[in-house]
């Protein structure tokens, strides 16, 4: 089986936080972060070139909010929320995120969030695969 590496973006608004999960990320195999950002203006302008499989995305921002950037967008990666505030726990389960990560961020948590993205990942790729067959099975007895 081919090894699969997600490509990630982290983008928080505080530099040191940003920092510091850019380096566990880093530490996490199957994960490759691909760039990290302080603004989700400037992820937009990436994400209109440019692909990614899974956004660390803190809900907090100037400008832009974290929710109000993915209400935007068409076809969203994957997104994990990374937050100080347990407040948009129910609105980021509405918008269809993987999970939801309260800082300070343990590592271990980090990767229990990494590996669900990643399964799910995998499942979105099965079921997108041309590898689908249908196996028909007809009663002869009786």
């Amino acid at each position: 089986m081919k090894a699969i590496k997600l490509r990630c973006l982290a983008i928080d608004d505080e530099p040191l936080a940003l920092d510091l999960l850019a380096d566990d990320l880093s530490r996490i195999a199957y994960l490759e972060v691909v760039n990290t950002y302080l603004s989700a203006l400037d992820v937009q302008d990436y994400l209109t070139t440019h692909s990614a499989d899974l956004l660390f995305l803190d809900i907090r921002m100037p400008t832009l909010s974290s929710t109000q950037f993915l209400r935007g967008l068409e076809n969203p990666p994957l997104v994990i929320f990374t937050t100080a505030y347990e407040q948009s726990a129910i609105e980021g389960f509405e918008l269809n995120v993987i999970d939801y990560l309260l800082k300070p961020i343990a590592f271990t948590r980090l990767q229990k969030a990494a590996e669900r993205a990643l399964n799910y990942h995998r499942l979105r790729k099965n079921s997108q695969s041309d590898d689908t067959f249908f196996l028909s099975i007809r009663n002869t007895s009786g």
